[in-house]
């Protein structure tokens, strides 16, 4: 929703799009459409190339590691899945 926001479409449509209000999406992403406000839009092509070269940045960036390095990964600040080790094994849940 961010990206379509960013882009200059309308909260309306993208609330129409993805079966949600427009209070939902003033309340979620209002601070990203006050970030926005104003400024020229952003195609969701130029959006989708810079995340590419991100992406691609911090996994060359990953790849590059020592195997005896334990710093943390440039992909965990970015990461919005918890690590493994929160994770109960299968055989450890009830």
């Amino acid at each position: 929703m961010s990206c379509c926001l960013q882009a200059g479409i309308s909260p309306a449509t993208i609330a129409a799009w993805c079966g949600t209000s427009i209070q939902m999406i003033s309340k979620t992403y209002g601070r990203t459409i006050r970030r926005y406000e104003g400024a020229s839009p952003v195609s969701l092509d130029e959006q989708f190339q810079a995340a590419k070269a991100e992406a691609t940045s911090l996994l060359a960036d990953t790849s590059r590691a020592s195997p005896g390095d334990t710093s943390p990964s440039p992909l965990a600040e970015h990461s919005t899945v918890p690590p493994a080790a929160t994770t109960p094994a299968p055989q450890d849940r009830p």
